[in-house]
């Protein structure tokens, strides 16, 4: 689904929208634009990859320590971080060039309003 927002607003934000997608560093745009509606879409998505990429780290690790779950588990969690990676990818794409296309999968979970 293609969300639509103020051109003024895209136009203005988009030039840092894209970082949302780059781990912990998705804070930065929403600090520098918290009122922007299109700063906020695309902080939320980050935020969302964020969380699933540190909960595949933790569980990676508690995988670790059990034997037979740990070829299973890690060849999941690589997929689940390559995925999450394609997804950052698209995001930041999407970002950059004005649009608010909400991500497979993750871009109906809302965390900011």
């Amino acid at each position: 689904m293609n969300q639509q927002f103020s051109p003024a607003d895209v136009n203005q934000t988009k030039s840092l929208a894209w970082m949302s997608y780059l781990g912990v560093l998705f804070f930065v745009p929403l600090l520098v634009y918290p009122q922007s509606p299109y700063t906020k879409f695309h902080v939320n998505q980050g935020l969302v990859l964020f969380i699933i990429g540190v909960a595949g780290g933790i569980l990676q690790k508690v995988f670790h320590f059990i034997p037979l779950v740990r070829i299973l588990g890690s060849l999941a969690l690589g997929a689940v971080g390559i995925f999450t990676l394609v997804l950052s990818i698209m995001g930041i794409i999407y970002a950059a060039q004005g649009q608010a296309r909400e991500l497979p999968l993750v871009g109906q979970i809302h965390i900011i309003k």
